[in-house]
This record gives C-alpha cells, structure tokens and sequence, in this order.
C-alpha cells in the first residue's frame, strides 16, 4: 500500500513510523520550509507512551524522562490547598506522564525515518479520488498519487476543509499563553513537582521537562479578538495576571523573554464521519479540543497506531476499514472531549463565589477522584480492548 500523510507534526511523524512498520510504502508532505518550535511543551499520557513502545520507539523518549514526585494546586490567593504524590494515580493509569518540549518529540520521531520520507515546502490544494487511487496537488502544481491521503495537517487542515468544509474549527471561548523557561529564572518552582494555580477566568500550569526547565501554560476566557498582536502578547498577560499570584507574575516575567507562545484556542467537534473512500484524519485535523486535561498529542499517537493497525488487520476494502478506523475512535474521541469541556466550565471560573467553593472542593480531593472518570479512557485496558476490537472485526470478516 502507498500512503500519503500531509502535515509532520507528531501525529503526522508517528503515523509515517506506523505505516513504514507495517511494510507501506509511505511519504509526508510538510506546507512549511522548515518544521517549527512553536515554543511550548505537551504531555504525553501512559498511552500514547504505550503505542509509542509498541511501535519500538521507546528509546525515542529516554532522554526525556523527568520524575514527578509532587502535584500542588494553589488558590487565587496563592494557598496551597492540594499536594499528592502521583505514585498511585500513574498506577491506575498504566505508567508516567511525560512532559516534553513539542520540537523535541518532533525532531526524535523525525530521526527515525529516512530522510527522503519528508518533503518540505510542499502545500496541499486539492485532492481527487477515484476508485484506483487518490490524487493530490500541491501549490507548486506537482501532483503526487497514493492508495490513501491522511490529512495530519492540525486544527486549520487543509485536507479537512477539501473532504467536508462543514466541519470547521470553532473558538472556545480562550486564548493561552505558554513556553518553556529555565529552572533558574523561576526559582520558586520546585523540580519534580507540577503546580496547578487557579486564579478568576485563568488557570496557570506549570511541569518540569528535561534540560533543567519548565514548560507552562496558561489559558485565560476571553474574547478572540482581544489578543493582543506578537510584540505585545506578554504586557497583556502581565495586565490580566496583575493582583494574582505573584509565583505565576514572576514565571511571566520571565516568560517574556524565554521560548514562547500565544495563541487563541480553537476546537472541532468529533464529527461524524471525516474520511472518504480514500482520504482520512487524524490528531487535530480530526478531533481537537482544550488543554485543560492534555490529552491532545496521546489521542494523535493513538489514532496513528490504531488507523495503521485496522489497515494491516482488517480484511476488506479502504472504504470499509476507514469506516471502522472512525468507529473504533468515536466514542473515545465524545467522551474525552465531554470530558474536557467539563473540567474547562468547572477550572476557568469568572465568578469568585464559584471559584471559592470550588477551592474548598478541592481541598478534600485525590488525583483519583479528580480524574476518575478519565481513568478508564486512558488506562492500559483501554489500548488493550482497542486491539481486541480490531482483531475482533477481522474475525467477523473472516468469518
């Protein structure tokens, strides 16, 4: 099978991996001339690290590690109400988190592939499908053909609004700072400890990454149009954080001149179809949502793994393992996202009662309970019963 994936972000490199693995003939066409630190960490959950591993990737992450010993929330006022050793929680969820600077994970999936897997400078314009193949054409005018296009091409993708441009990204509600900063420029964070700081229509959180660093970010309920343009992005922040907790103020400071970003937060709807006969999605271009919970870039890996895995496994025509691919990840895809929509209306608080109240809440709460309904979507059952299901239509079919 020859596979075309658009976009070489992480979702885009871990499916090229997926597919080389699998025994595919597989290229990745990138719009930008070079890939781009957008200046900001993510998390990676036991489960994307888990298909990650099984994909013979783990020695991408080693260097990565960093323990977490201690998660802190601190109110408004800057009390520390919460503090747990993660120990059991991670238990529950099959392994540690990883954080990580997005262009690191980028750039050790990108080692792994040959290097005339990536084409940069390429745009895609259009696609045509028939039922030998699928055709795709650049701003260049070049075309390339392949049994299958994946649209990896993140939350404005172009692959997305050619196949169904009803399915467009809405604003939240939120626009978020964050970056990266040395250790030594905000002191008063502790390494090996993450911090979560809730302050009126704000939250501030803070993880350690390799390198003696911390990644941080920092959404803020406003309108979209109030951003404030690059040059004066952090004056902004300084302005909204102002009489709130001078930790956070000082880690903004500090933030100004480090790796950063700022951007309005948009998400997509698990629609319910987004493939064709002969194009799909996955990661953002297919399904993004908040960062409150991060579950973004391990729901990208996971798509990957589990898109490549029904190609290999299940017995039938494109069409038709496409259609199960989205089957396989709907419900997954609703309940996260149902999830993070209430963990945003209840953590980006503009009423001080509310927010109060919700501070008591959380004096009385484990990690467990906190994140008890997620558990069971991103425990090591979770990937095992995805398999299973796999496996379980290639018997139906077989049968």
């Amino acid at each position: 099978m020859k596979v075309i994936i658009i976009g070489a972000g992480i979702a885009g490199l871990t499916c090229a991996l997926a597919c080389q693995r699998a025994g595919f003939e597989v290229k990745i066409y990138e719009k930008t001339s070079r890939l781009q630190n957008i200046g900001g960490g993510i998390l990676v959950w036991p489960y994307g690290i888990r298909y990650l591993n099984w994909l013979g990737l783990s020695h991408c992450l080693d260097p990565y590690w960093v323990p977490i010993n201690q998660c802190h929330i601190i109110n408004h006022q800057g009390e520390k109400i919460f503090s747990e050793n993660p120990d059991h929680f991670l238990n529950l969820i099959g392994g540690n988190i990883l954080p990580i600077e997005r262009s690191h994970l980028q750039q050790a999936l990108l080692n792994e592939l040959p290097a005339a897997c990536l084409q940069l400078g390429k745009m895609c314009v259009s696609i045509t499908e028939n039922q030998q193949e699928a055709r795709v054409t650049f701003t260049d005018g070049t075309e390339e053909t392949a049994d299958l296009i994946i649209g990896a091409d993140g939350i404005h993708s172009q692959v997305r609004k050619i196949i169904n441009d009803d399915l467009a990204p809405q604003y939240t509600g939120f626009c978020w700072w964050g970056g990266i900063v040395a250790a030594e420029d905000v002191p008063h964070f502790s390494n090996e400890q993450s911090y979560f700081t809730l302050g009126l229509g704000k939250v501030c959180i803070v993880w350690p990454v390799q390198d003696n660093k911390f990644m941080w970010y920092l959404p803020v309920k406003m309108p979209a149009e109030m951003l404030a343009h690059r040059d004066h992005a952090f004056a902004q922040l300084q302005l909204l954080s102002a009489n709130w907790n001078t930790d956070v103020q000082k880690l903004i400071a500090a933030a100004s001149t480090a790796q950063s970003f700022h951007l309005p937060i948009y998400a997509i709807s698990p629609p319910t179809h987004w493939s064709t006969s002969r194009v799909t999605l996955i990661g953002d271009a297919a399904h993004a949502m908040g960062p409150i919970l991060a579950q973004g870039t391990s729901l990208a890996i996971e798509d990957a793994y589990v898109l490549t895995a029904c190609l290999q496994k299940i017995n039938a025509d494109l069409p038709t393992v496409l259609r199960q691919y989205e089957t396989l990840r709907r419900d997954k895809y609703q309940r996260i996202e149902a999830l993070e929509n209430q963990s945003t209306s209840t953590m980006l608080i503009e009423d001080l009662t509310t927010l109060e109240q919700l501070q008591e809440q959380m004096r009385q709460l484990t990690l467990t309970t906190m994140y008890n309904e997620l558990i069971p979507l991103v425990n090591e059952k979770s990937s095992t019963d995805i398999l299973h299901a796999i496996d379980a239509v290639q018997f139906a079919d077989a049968g």
